[in-house]
């Protein structure tokens, strides 16, 4: 919940300088909730709409975290439902997945590129850090995140908006390359000690001469990622037996 903070907190505030603390701030660990959701459209034709629910928690001193991922796609009649939970502990990596209600077993993976491809798509708060590094960034106003006072921060992400685009899609990124921006603003709300607090984008794009059920035409799509993260009492990390006991693929 927000809300907005009355008087002068915020009165000169130079946004550089708490985009910086935040950049170089040394956080530990924390625990992210986010959510992405996106919607197709085509001018006549039903809306197919998917959100994506992500909460992850992550220990980056012990380089270990815990990710649940829901994904539900919902539109003309139809509704598919899939989902995934993933743990990296000690350099071994433990998934397993759900869709259409099917459940995998537990699957290990020890090899350095899949730690590493894990780690970077899981720790989100690198992804914002690389994000705002160079981004052109203007204080708008002090208000409350979750009973915290945070700097309210507009974000010009420019060129980089393709990168946020590959954070948050990773492989499914290539759906959306080729669109035509319309509208793209990002906000963070960071404390002045360089706390992230949450993060949201919203963006309409359009793709071009698509191929539908009903022929070609372009496609609208709305966009919105909502993040928020948590600091200070982080849970354990901890891997249950049965993903324990799983066989190690490579």
């Amino acid at each position: 919940m927000l809300v907005v903070v009355s008087g002068c907190l915020g009165a000169g505030v130079q946004a550089d300088g708490v985009r910086d603390e935040f950049v170089h701030q040394n956080t530990s660990s924390y625990v992210y909730d986010g959510e992405t959701s996106y919607s197709l459209n085509a001018p006549g034709g039903p809306t197919r709409t998917t959100t994506i629910d992500f909460r992850a928690v992550v220990n980056r001193t012990a380089r270990s975290l815990r990710a649940n991922i829901s994904s539900v796609t919902e539109g003309a009649g139809r509704s598919a439902v899939s989902g995934t939970t993933t743990y990296l502990v000690n350099r071994t990596v433990y998934t397993r997945s759900v869709r259409e209600g099917d459940t995998t077993g537990w699957t290990a993976f020890g090899t350095d590129a899949e730690v590493e491809n894990t780690w970077s798509a899981r720790d989100e708060l690198r992804l914002y850090e690389h994000l705002l590094r160079n981004a052109s960034v203007e204080h708008n106003r002090t208000e409350a995140v979750r009973g915290t006072d945070a700097n309210r921060i507009d974000v010009e992400l420019g060129d980089r908006r393709a990168e946020l685009l590959a954070g948050k899609f990773r492989d499914g990124v290539g759906f959306f390359e080729e669109g035509e921006t319309e509208t793209f603003r990002t906000t963070v709300w960071i404390t002045d000690d360089g706390r992230l607090l949450r993060a949201e984008t919203r963006a309409g794009m359009v793709l071009r001469n698509r191929t539908t059920a009903t022929g070609r035409t372009d496609l609208n799509v709305d966009l919105t990622f909502s993040d928020t993260f948590r600091y200070g009492d982080v849970p354990t990390v901890e891997v249950p037996q049965k993903a324990l006991n799983a066989t190690r693929v490579r």
